[in-house]
């Protein structure tokens, strides 16, 4: 099932990274 809270999430954790993480 498809889970908008866990998408974003996703995106947040995928931003902080590509943030974070260059």
């Amino acid at each position: 099932m498809f889970n908008p809270h866990n998408f974003l999430f996703i995106v947040l954790a995928s931003t902080f990274v590509l943030g974070c993480g260059d």
